[in-house]
């Protein structure tokens, strides 16, 4: 749930405000989901915002069904744009045939909003969902599993976990047999077809994963669905990993961290979407150009920053392409019976392992200018991270790669936050990270 404190004013997109108030756009919701159906209350589950250009929003909705008593919960997502931009997409999407949700709308325009919504499980770019979000396409794609036969029968209970419109949702299942066992699944669906190599990687990882303790846990891959599109995966229980930043046990979670990334990038696993410097530089430079475009006075030190990454690419000291993460940080980590799992595959590709190292410390650095690192904090669990990882890597740290794929990704990934999700605070946390990212590009960190 994110928690908008200051919304800009933005001529472009005038609604902005309201959009971003779950109260505000309850009244707003009301007559379009009939007199049988309360919305008790709607809560912003996620929000990203490009300054002159659109925003994009999920909202969870409480409901309440009048008729039967019952309560509900609901998913809508939608995209903001320029009153013509806004009409242009509706006029596109109503040329297409939507599934008819439990409650409200499948597909719904706001004109004088410059809003278009669609309503659970209805995604114009996440193709593939019905298997998972249908009880009995569910139970037909698991009959075919011998592991889960038993189950087949009896009765399904799913709710959305992460919901991420147009990229990937996961959702959690329990399944229970008629003699009253019960197994927990997960499914992940891509809006990508890459699934069936992620799937590979994640078997992999989980064998050797069981026989060697410095491994990062992973959940048990059970089936790939719908030619890669859909993962089906066993349930690990735990807890998040950022407890691991408690000074009592900083030292452990960072080693097995450090060991952890580390043994994906010398699994040996291949045949994944590449992925190079170039795609990191050609992030960093779209994020670049919102942040001017957000605050004009920020020009001299983006100036700056590009032309550091610009010239430092050529610097990067070249490493044969690993299985990568894509965007390993404490949120893709659970604590699991005393060891940390790696949950969250959706960005595995083959690159360069700092890419991952990077990503880490990049988001080390972020938690230290959201204060919730103290400067020795921060350090130590550097230090103690890469340490970790230089043992069990043959190429170690290289310098001028780590410090390049830091402070790129700092700005890339953590930087654009403040912005696109309008964070509390965000300008001073935006300023301390582009400092620390000048340090990070020209070598001095």
């Amino acid at each position: 749930m994110v928690d908008i404190k200051d919304v800009p004013r933005d001529r472009t997109l005038p609604y902005l405000g309201a959009a971003a108030d779950g109260e505000a756009m309850r009244e707003r919701l009301a007559p379009h989901f009939g007199s049988t159906v309360a919305i008790l209350q709607i809560k912003v589950e996620r929000f990203t915002y490009k300054p002159g250009r659109n925003a994009r929003v999920t909202y969870k909705l409480k409901l309440r069904d009048r008729t039967s008593g019952a309560k509900v919960r609901h998913a809508m997502h939608g995209r903001m744009e320029s009153q013509a931009g806004a009409a242009a997409l509706h006029k596109k999407m109503a040329r297409r045939a939507w599934q008819q949700p439990a409650y409200g709308p499948a597909l719904l325009y706001m004109p004088e909003m410059g809003l278009v919504l669609w309503g659970f499980p209805n995604d114009p770019k996440l193709e593939g969902i019905e298997p998972v979000t249908q009880p009995e396409r569910l139970r037909d794609a698991v009959a075919g599993i011998p592991a889960l036969l038993a189950y087949t029968a009896g009765a399904i209970d799913s709710t959305i976990v992460k919901y991420v419109p147009g990229k990937r949702l996961v959702m959690k299942h329990k399944l229970t047999s008629p003699a009253g066992d019960s197994v927990v699944l997960y499914s992940k669906t891509f809006s990508h077809d890459r699934g069936g190599a992620i799937f590979a990687v994640m078997r992999a990882l989980w064998e050797r994963g069981r026989e060697d303790a410095t491994a990062l846990a992973t959940p048990e891959p059970v089936a790939s669905l719908d030619g890669g599109r859909t993962l089906l995966l066993r349930g690990l229980p735990g807890t998040a990993a950022i407890a691991t930043l408690q000074p009592e046990v900083l030292a452990r979670g960072m080693t097995q961290a450090g060991a952890g990334i580390a043994r994906v990038h010398t699994s040996g696993v291949d045949g994944l979407e590449p992925w190079s410097a170039a795609h990191e530089l050609e992030n960093f430079l779209g994020v670049t150009s919102m942040l001017q475009r957000y605050d004009p006075e920020l020009a001299p030190s983006i100036e700056r920053l590009r032309a550091l990454a610009e010239r430092r690419l050529s610097m990067i000291e070249a490493l044969d392409p690993v299985s990568i993460h894509g965007a390993f940080r404490f949120t893709q980590l659970l604590t699991y019976r005393d060891r940390l799992a790696l949950v969250d595959f959706d960005g595995f590709r083959q690159g360069h392992p700092m890419c991952d190292v990077g990503s880490f410390a990049a988001h080390v650095h972020y938690l230290h200018a959201k204060g919730e690192l103290a400067d020795r904090e921060r350090d130590t669990a550097l230090e103690i991270f890469l340490d970790a990882y230089r043992n069990h890597a043959p190429w170690g740290t290289p310098p001028a790669a780590l410090g390049w794929y830091t402070g790129v990704i700092l700005v890339a990934k953590h930087v654009q936050k403040m912005v696109k999700r309008l964070k509390d605070d965000g300008d001073t946390k935006m300023r301390t990270m582009l400092a620390v990212a000048e340090e990070l590009l020209a070598g001095r960190a």
